[in-house]
C-alpha cells in the first residue's frame, strides 16, 4: 500500500519517542501513515526481539498507522552500506510517501546517525529512473529529521499538544524498555525514573517555543515554503537581533 507520511527509525521505539506526535497529527488530518523500524532491537539491553516486535505492533495500533514493518538490519552495527540503502529505496518505492521522517544524521548514537544517512541516500536513489532496484521510481516531496539525543536549532516545531497523550501511550507499549527494571536487572537510561520526566520536559520545552504545551522539533536542509506568513507566526517571536 501507499502512505503519505513515512517515519523511519533505527530501533523499535525510536519513532514513538521522537516523531509519533507528527504521525498521529497527520493521520487525524486525513493522511495515510507508516512506520518502518530498520532493526529489530536485537542488541537492546532489555527484552527480546520477539517482545520488541509485539510492542512495535501494539504501538503502531495506538498510533493508528496504516502500515508498520521491521526490516531486521544489524542492530548496534548499523552503518551505511549499499545493500541497506537499496533495501530502504525499495521500501520507499513500494510505499511511495510524500513526506519521510528520519533520525537526525549527527546523533551521538551511531545507529541513529547511520539511519539518517541511509534514509537520505535511499530517498535520493528511489527517485532515479535507472537505479537498479525493484519498483517504479518515486520522488519524495520532502525529507525531514527528528531529534533524538542531539539537540539542534529546529527548522520548525510541530504543535503536538492534542497528540501528546497518544504519543506517550505508544511509548508505554514498550514494556521491555520503559519503566522500572525487574529484580536483578541493571538500570538503563530508559528504565531510569528520570527518563520519562526528562522526555516530557523536552516536549514542553519545544512547545514553549511556539506558545503551546507540547512540541516536536524538526530539521530540514531546505527552505520551507509558507503560503500565509501571517497565520504561520501566530506566536510573538524575537523582533530584533540579540544585543552583544
Amino acid at each position: 500500500m501507499a502512505v503519505d507520511v513515512l517515519a523511519i527509525g533505527a530501533h523499535p521505539d525510536d519513532v514513538e519517542m521522537t516523531c509519533a506526535g507528527l504521525v498521529v497529527k497527520m493521520k487525524r488530518a486525513g493522511y495515510t501513515t507508516g512506520i518502518v523500524h530498520l532493526t529489530a532491537g536485537q542488541m537492546g539491553s532489555r527484552g527480546t526481539t520477539e517482545q520488541r516486535a509485539r510492542e512495535a505492533a501494539a504501538a503502531a495500533e495506538a498510533l493508528l498507522v496504516d502500515h508498520m514493518e521491521i526490516l531486521g538490519f544489524p542492530d548496534g552495527k548499523l552503518r551505511r552500506a549499499d545493500e541497506l540503502v537499496d533495501r530502504v529505496a525499495v521500501v520507499i518505492r513500494r510505499l511511495r510517501p510524500r513526506l519521510v521522517v528520519a533520525p537526525y544524521f549527527r546523533d551521538p548514537h551511531p545507529d541513529h546517525a547511520a539511519a539518517g544517512q541511509i534514509v537520505a541516500e535511499a530517498v535520493h536513489c528511489a527517485e532515479l529512473k535507472k537505479y537498479p532496484v525493484e519498483g517504479e521510481p518515486h520522488f519524495v516531496m520532502q525529507l525531514v529529521y527528528a531529534m533524538h539525543r542531539q539537540v539542534f536549532a529546529p527548522t520548525f516545531v510541530v504543535d503536538i499538544t492534542d497528540e501528546f497523550a497518544t504519543k506517550k501511550a505508544a511509548v508505554m507499549k514498550y514494556h521491555s524498555q520503559v519503566g522500572p527494571p525487574a529484580d536483578g536487572e541493571a538500570l538503563t537510561r530508559l528504565s531510569s525514573p528520570d527518563f520519562l520526566p526528562g522526555w516530557e520536559g523536552r516536549a514542553r520545552y519545544f512547545g514553549s517555543m511556539i506558545g503551546r504545551p507540547h512540541g516536536e522539533p524538526y530539521f530540514c536542509e531546505y527552505p520551507i515554503p509558507l503560503s500565509d506568513p501571517v497565520a504561520t507566526f501566530a506566536v510573538p517571536q524575537q523582533r530584533r537581533l540579540a544585543v552583544e
